[in-house]
């Protein structure tokens, strides 16, 4: 993704003043978002202004921010997918996500040819994209109890559960994502192997592995 943006701000797809919403993957929907998040006292956001706005943040801000800003429209919710399966949407807009961390990581490298990401306090090099998620966690969470028995889940307090063993979506940070572990001791409530719960969880039978039940979720 990073090589693709570079190339098109070299051939001037992308200047400083582009908005948000020509960058790949950021539509009309995410693109209110972070306006409202980045310029909320804009009436648009450029790739400019948005640089501008992040310059002072930590690198743990700026994570939570992008994906507060990016969070699906609805998130946590089963809805139909293009096959026969309903799918669980995860908290936040997983290629949105990935693009602006590639454009970030573009500004801070001077790749856009513009000097954008100057002022940076943060060092970009330590962003990283979010792990992808296990194929049973997009579809077993929304499927009936023959469903679910038929493909691989385990059916239990009237909800589908993955395999423990499984790789949920991550949460909008510092909150708990689709997979909730218990609490180490030695940890402080909300740090980054201990985030904060968020929804209802279902507790995995002879486990200490638990699984956010769909459903609606309010933004944050």
């Amino acid at each position: 993704m990073q090589r693709v943006l570079k190339r098109r701000f070299e051939n001037g797809e992308l200047q400083p003043q582009s908005k948000l919403f020509e960058v790949k993957h950021i539509g009309e929907y995410l693109y209110r978002r972070l306006l409202r998040s980045f310029a909320p006292n804009r009436q648009s956001i450029s790739i400019r202004n948005f640089a501008k706005s992040i310059e002072r943040l930590t690198i743990e801000r700026l994570k939570e921010k992008l994906q507060t800003a990016l969070q699906n429209k609805r998130n946590n919710q089963c809805v139909q997918g293009p096959g026969l399966l309903k799918y669980h949407v995860q908290d936040y807009n997983q290629r949105g996500y990935e693009v602006m961390i590639s454009l970030i990581k573009v500004l801070a490298r001077n790749d856009d040819g513009y000097n954008l990401g100057r002022n940076f306090r943060f060092d970009a090099s330590r962003l990283r994209m979010p792990a992808r998620r296990s194929e049973s966690t997009k579809t077993l969470p929304c499927m009936s109890r023959g469903q679910c028995r038929n493909n691989g889940g385990v059916y239990h307090n009237n909800s589908c559960l993955p395999p423990n063993n499984a790789r949920g979506f991550t949460g909008v940070l510092p909150y708990s994502g689709q997979k909730l572990k218990p609490r180490n001791r030695n940890q402080p409530l909300g740090s980054m192997n201990n985030s904060i719960r968020r929804g209802t969880y279902i507790n995995s039978p002879n486990s200490n592995i638990s699984w956010r039940k769909p459903g609606r979720m309010r933004k944050l």
